[in-house]
């Protein structure tokens, strides 16, 4: 007999029979293995898992696209009585703009017969007083239309107001487009100390790099006396109107910056 050619060598006949009834007992289990569900597939184990809907996704898409209030551009007006208004009737020229600029939101601080630093009553406030109780820390942009009612002589005092002013709105709100406009006056020939009080807040807000517009050498009110009420004074309901067409194309173009 060779080596390695011992009966120990070769599996007993008992081994050949229990590995034959195995082979068998998996070949009748497998179709049935086969059939059943992973674990995975388990129903109770799918409805515990989180799913997104792709209807949730669109409607998600949807809601965060559509326009929302605090989306809206938000517009701070600040100004005096030719901005409140003042004649029976009248709603001020903000009011006209707010219909014809739907997608702005404005918010409009007035005054009486007031500047920058003249009061007409006590109960009146000043500009800086009426943007420092202003809330700008979202506002996209503020106007300031006064000066009209400023006492001559102090023009000193006007610079230093203005001064105080964009100083404020810069601090708090320094992303803002600042526009400031000038008195009008209802002729051609203003008083000394309108024209005064006028350059300092031209240089103010030139010396600041903001915009400043001049109604007084555009003609603002002197081309339409009838808007000057009886008063000589007080502007008539038809200014608001008159106005807003001086600032819808000022504040569109500050909404676009």
């Amino acid at each position: 007999m060779a080596r390695g050619d011992h009966w120990w060598n070769e599996p007993p006949w008992w081994a050949w029979a229990t590995m034959a009834v195995g082979l068998a007992a998996i070949l009748v289990m497998l179709p049935f293995a086969l059939d059943r569900e992973s674990p995975e597939a388990d129903p109770s184990t799918r409805a515990a898992l989180p799913t997104t809907a792709p209807a949730t996704q669109s409607g998600s898409a949807a809601t965060s696209a559509e326009p929302r209030d605090g989306d809206a551009p938000r517009v701070l007006v600040v100004g005096d009585v030719d901005t409140a208004g003042f004649a029976a009737g009248s709603v001020g020229w903000p009011a006209v703009l707010e219909r014809r600029l739907p997608d702005a939101e404005f918010t409009v601080a007035t005054t009486g017969d007031a500047g920058y630093v003249t009061i007409g009553t006590e109960d009146d406030a000043t500009i800086p007083d009426l943007v420092a109780a202003a809330d700008l820390s979202e506002v996209d942009v503020v106007l300031i239309f006064d000066s009209r009612f400023d006492a001559a002589g102090i023009a000193d005092r006007v610079e230093f107001a203005i001064g105080v002013t964009i100083g404020a709105i810069a601090e708090q709100a320094p992303g803002a487009e600042l526009v400031v406009v000038g008195p009008p006056w209802p002729d051609d020939a203003p008083p000394a100390g309108v024209r005064n009080n006028r350059n300092v807040l031209r240089l103010a807000a030139e010396t600041a790099g903001v915009t400043f517009v001049d109604p007084i050498a555009e003609g603002w009110l002197a081309d339409a006396p009838q808007l000057v009420g009886p008063d000589g004074e007080h502007l008539t309901a038809e200014a608001d109107a008159y106005l807003a067409d001086r600032f819808e194309p000022l504040l569109r173009q500050a909404l676009a910056a």
